[in-house]
């Protein structure tokens, strides 16, 4: 069988994870063997992989650049008979392709974003030559594309694959609000604004706070549900304790039934300072939620009039003035059934799927094409 290897940072819950763990499950179907390998072992991942029949490895190597790290991936290679290896982010590029190229493993390489790239210019030159030794080099959206061709030149072949969601998981379903909303206590005149996320700095979750803060002066039948774990926690519980809205928001943690969380909400917000094409959006789309997001990434792409409102301001006061703006349920329906109608059209997991497959089958047939490459 062929066997297809996605390496990740670690099995922690974030967004390249989630991507990777549907695509390991829709190429399941296609009659791929699917593993996950991370250079991290933290997080509650490897037990939904494991239960998903999916194998679940660990270099654990958490930072920086490791030589004994590359030298592990070569036997690791050759022992699980691998077909194809799938890197996320530049580091898990730059520890693969040594064992890839010894081994003759075709190698293709994801990128979710620019902003690593944005931050640390210096990685561009690096990234340009890793990449002559991938197969197909992936972005998720075709705005990365223009950025990544932009910072490493025009001749760099890159492809845009736009991620992909579960729609059938993730639609809206009315027993299944009504049951989430009791459990919360919410009756169905409660505003519930939610957001699945890292509770981590890049997420904005102050921002989101301070604007949901505001806006429940004029609205005391908002709430706010935040779904996530991360390190800044505790920090943001004190943070909603001395704005005066503990007891309108709730902290919800890691959950695995992301789904039904979504049923309960009736608006769904992020507030990241940058991104890429986010899942967690996506999914609330597929939903029938409309959108509050700052307008970073290619949020843009997905967020606009039709499916919510793109934040150019990121303020308090833009944000809350957006929740505001989708008080009338007629409006928020409106608005839910034409995102849920562009990701059945543009970002479901079957189209997502089918586009790796055939890249994968491509790489299958031609694996030393970068070394072709090099010599002409």
């Amino acid at each position: 069988m062929r066997h297809v290897v996605q390496f990740v940072h670690s099995f922690k819950i974030g967004g390249s994870e989630v991507l990777a763990e549907s695509l390991a499950k829709g190429l399941s179907k296609k009659k791929w063997k699917c593993s996950f390998w991370t250079m991290s072992s933290e997080g509650h991942l490897r037990q939904r992989l494991v239960e998903s029949h999916i194998g679940a490895a660990s270099f654990d190597c958490s930072a920086g650049a490791s030589f004994s790290t590359m030298l592990k991936i070569i036997p690791s290679l050759r022992q699980h008979k691998v077909s194809a290896l799938i890197t996320h982010h530049f580091r898990q590029l730059f520890h693969a392709v040594p064992a890839a190229l010894l081994t003759g493993t075709p190698l293709i390489h994801v990128e979710h974003d620019y902003h690593f790239y944005s931050d640390g210019l210096r990685y561009l030159p690096i990234l340009r030559r890793l990449l002559l030794f991938v197969s197909s080099f992936v972005v998720v959206s075709e705005e990365l594309v223009a950025e990544f061709r932009q910072g490493l030149g025009s001749d760099v072949p890159c492809i845009a694959i736009p991620n992909g969601v579960d729609t059938e998981c993730f639609q809206k379903r009315n027993e299944i609000r009504l049951s989430m909303r009791s459990q919360h206590g919410y009756d169905q005149d409660c505003l519930v604004i939610g957001t699945c996320c890292r509770l981590e700095p890049v997420k904005q979750l102050n921002l989101l706070l301070t604007a949901f803060a505001q806006y429940f002066r004029s609205n005391g039948k908002a709430r706010l549900v935040i779904v996530g774990d991360g390190s800044l926690s505790g920090e943001l519980k004190h943070f909603a304790q001395n704005a005066g809205i503990s007891d309108q928001v709730v902290f919800a943690g890691a959950q695995g039934n992301v789904d039904e969380y979504l049923c309960m909400f009736d608006i769904f917000a992020l507030t990241s300072v940058n991104e890429g094409l986010p899942l967690a959006v996506l999914e609330a789309m597929s939903a029938e939620l409309p959108v509050v997001s700052t307008d970073v990434g290619s949020l843009a792409a997905v967020v606009n009039d039709d499916t919510g409102i793109l934040v150019q301001e990121q303020s308090p006061e833009a944000i809350a003035g957006a929740f505001g703006s989708l008080e009338n349920p007629v409006t928020r329906k409106t608005l839910g059934q034409s995102a849920r109608n562009r990701v059945l059209q543009h970002h479901s997991q079957e189209s997502m799927v089918n586009a790796y497959n055939k890249i994968l089958s491509a790489s299958m047939k031609s694996p030393l094409r970068c070394l072709l490459r090099l010599s002409a």
